[in-house]
């Protein structure tokens, strides 16, 4: 038994020396990259960065005041129109379009912006509503496939929750009916943005 003993022993004894007389891997050479080179436009662009920044940030907040359309939740918001814009001259308000709205929809948890234009015929968005957290409704008016200068009202209704959009239409109205419904709605917001604008 001392000799099984020895022989257990010793075996164990030069598997440890044999693994032990191994020489250790050497590691592999590490592959220096050279430091990239300093970009000089950004040098020179760098002094002007931040006063751009804040008039982003700036230019962000106002439109936010003026027109966001905040979520029951406030963890989103609407922008029924972000190439509408309103400013005042002295005493005159005045409302600029661009040519096609774009309504968007801004997700704070997310950090993310999305445009809500569904519709093959663009529209006029000229404003939205909430129903719930994840549905809201935006509303405005399209010529649709007429050439004629009628429009149609519409409201878009979006459930986040189902992923669908649900257009309703009014019949078209002439053209004279509309002009006269756009000047109501100008003056209208005219007269809002008159309190709302510094």
């Amino acid at each position: 038994m001392r000799r099984e003993f020895h022989r257990v022993w010793l075996a164990l004894a030069l598997a440890v020396a044999a693994g032990c007389s191994k020489p250790a891997a050497t590691p592999a050479a590490r592959e220096t990259t050279p430091p990239a080179a300093r970009d000089t436009l950004l040098d020179a662009l760098g002094p002007h960065l931040s006063t751009a920044i804040a008039l982003m940030r700036w230019e962000e907040a106002r439109r936010r005041r003026l027109f966001a359309i905040w979520s029951p939740d406030s963890t989103r918001f609407i922008d029924p129109d972000t190439k509408f814009n309103a400013t005042m001259d002295e005493r005159t308000v005045e409302l600029t379009r661009g040519e096609k709205s774009a309504p968007a929809l801004v997700d704070l948890k997310t950090r993310c912006t999305s445009g809500l234009e569904t519709s093959w015929r663009t529209g006029d968005c000229d404003g939205a509503f909430w129903l719930a957290n994840e549905r809201f409704a935006i509303t405005g008016t399209s010529a649709g496939g007429d050439t004629t200068g009628a429009r149609y009202a519409f409201v878009r209704v979006f459930d986040l929750n189902a992923g669908t959009v649900v257009e309703y239409q009014t019949a078209p109205a002439e053209s004279l009916a509309f002009k006269a419904f756009r000047a109501a709605r100008d003056s209208a917001w005219t007269a809002y943005f008159r309190t709302r604008l510094p």
